[in-house]
């Protein structure tokens, strides 16, 4: 049964390596929230290989216009060709890939997978793991080692405490081992995959993607305020010189209907909007046009709901929104703020907040980036869920191992008597000198190899339900004790007959 199920568990752990491996199943990180509700961002979505894709099947494709993967379902087929669009879209994927073209429809969704999986190998996360398997791994790789041969008299110990060398059976201890190998090989994948990229750092915007640039201008007397007679972005305008500002927009992108309206807020909570230029059909690919904006008359909007709600407006937040329509009903709507007081006018960002890009929610696949390992390049993603894989399953095999070792003392007795009938010696229980030492060993193989080595038979007694099987020589006595009760924990203290009773009597020796 021990076999079977480290078996077991190798066998998973390599078939889905070797599906990652080989491309047959993806795992892919979202962001955005073109697939809301169903999918948010920092989920991870598992994929596999299909020969067929039906309608309603979520998907995972290469964008060649975005150089992305993207995460959308199917709605539609023609000529070999699916039409994707994302759940929370209100348009069709430019692009149509084909069968061939898709790395997948998914198999599994974990919510939030990314973010914990980001967690899980963080450098404290994997400290921590990396400190529990070397705590483990060290209670495996503890034998007995011994000298040359020598006579057994000639063996000291100064100390009378017992000495337990290790805690498993050879068998378990060999398959602990390895399971702390594999363990440790994990994190040191972890350790090289986590600490690079796992998607492209360059995302390439869609040739369709639309543009909004904004800029704007005022016209002032002299003064020794600004250089010259006009105020051009992004430069603040003083209200004691500027009343009226030209907001110019100009748009790039298909063709469209625009109208333009501006949000007024308070820190009080009141918010409005005032539209300030109706719906205009575009022409051709590139639309400018200016919109003027009265300072004064945003502010007596502004202090008159101040006035009606009993809280000042000392500084208002006056955001330019256009929106932009296409045919097919897509809606762009880039946004422009201000900060409006009593003295100034100016922008609520910085100047990169003149320009606004459309940008469609994708999905990011963990594996663009590759790490050269074995003279084969492999893919970060790859490298990653194997990682998490070999570590969590050295993990989980460890504590199986513990607990399997555990189970199986309730049967070591009868496979002692079985195996080692010819060594074994049943006695009274053999009283020892307050001063010899007592040495525990690891389990009865040990103790059976010690007898055999020096031509000794093992003394075995039970009391107390405690089952104690000796080896002595001269000098020292090496002992191994079984519970007989189906619970250690159970049993009754044990008198030791061996090293806790204080007498003056000889052990006698065994030989055969």
């Amino acid at each position: 049964m021990r076999r079977i199920c480290l078996g077991l568990a190798a066998t998973v752990v390599l078939a889905g390596v070797l599906a990652l491996a080989a491309g047959w199943v993806a795992v892919v990180g979202t962001h955005g929230n073109s697939m809301a509700p169903r999918v948010e961002t920092g989920d991870l979505v598992v994929v596999v290989q299909s020969p067929t894709y039906e309608t309603g099947d979520v998907v995972a494709y290469s964008s060649h216009d975005l150089q992305q993967v993207v995460l959308h379902r199917v709605v539609g087929s023609e000529d070999g060709r699916y039409t994707l669009r994302g759940d929370n879209n209100d348009f069709d994927d430019p692009e149509q890939p084909t069968a061939d073209q898709l790395i997948g429809k998914e198999l599994l969704h974990i919510s939030h997978g990314e973010v914990w999986m980001d967690r899980l190998t963080s450098p404290p996360a994997l400290a921590v793991l990396t400190f529990c398997l070397l705590a483990l791994g060290g209670t495996t790789t503890r034998s007995l080692r011994r000298g040359r041969k020598r006579p057994m008299a000639q063996h000291s110990a100064t100390s009378r405490s017992p000495v337990r060398l290790g805690g498993f059976s050879p068998r378990l201890r060999t398959a602990a081992t390895v399971a702390a190998v594999v363990a440790i090989v994990g994190l040191v994948l972890a350790g090289v995959s986590w600490t690079r990229p796992a998607t492209a750092t360059q995302a390439a915007a869609s040739p369709d993607a639309s543009r909004m640039t904004f800029s704007y201008s005022a016209d002032v007397p002299v003064s020794p305020a600004y250089q010259g007679t006009t105020v051009t972005s992004p430069a603040p305008l003083f209200r004691k010189l500027v009343t009226t500002v030209a907001l110019k927009y100009t748009y790039r992108g298909e063709p469209a209907r625009i109208s333009v309206a501006a949000e007024l807020s308070a820190a009080s909570g009141w918010k409005t909007a005032m539209p300030l230029t109706p719906a205009t059909d575009t022409e051709g690919p590139v639309h400018t046009a200016t919109v003027n904006l009265d300072l004064d008359a945003l502010e007596d909007k502004a202090n008159a709901a101040a006035a009606a709600i009993g809280i000042p407006a000392a500084q208002i937040e006056v955001t330019i929104v256009p929106r932009v329509e296409s045919p097919d009903g897509a809606v762009f709507s880039p946004r422009l703020a201000f900060m409006l007081t009593p003295l100034k006018l100016e922008l609520a960002g910085n100047k990169s907040s003149l320009t606004v890009n459309e940008s469609a929610p994708t999905a990011q696949a963990l594996g663009a980036p590759t790490i050269a390992l074995g003279g084969r390049e492999i893919a970060v993603s790859t490298l990653r869920t194997t990682s998490v894989l070999l570590t969590v399953s050295g993990v989980l095999a460890l504590g199986a191992i513990l607990l399997l070792s555990r189970a199986g003392r309730g049967d070591e007795r009868a496979a002692i008597r079985r195996q080692y009938s010819s060594l074994l010696l049943q006695v009274e229980p053999v009283p020892s000198p307050a001063t010899r030492p007592v040495v525990d060993v690891v389990d009865f193989p040990t103790l059976a190899r010690l007898a055999e080595r020096y031509g000794l038979l093992v003394l075995h007694w039970t009391r107390s339900d405690i089952e104690t099987f000796i080896v002595q020589d001269d000098g020292i006595t090496y002992r191994y004790r079984i519970p007989t009760t189906a619970d250690p924990r159970t049993a009754a203290p044990a008198t030791n007959a061996v090293a806790d009773e204080d007498t003056t009597a000889s052990p006698t020796s065994a030989a055969r």
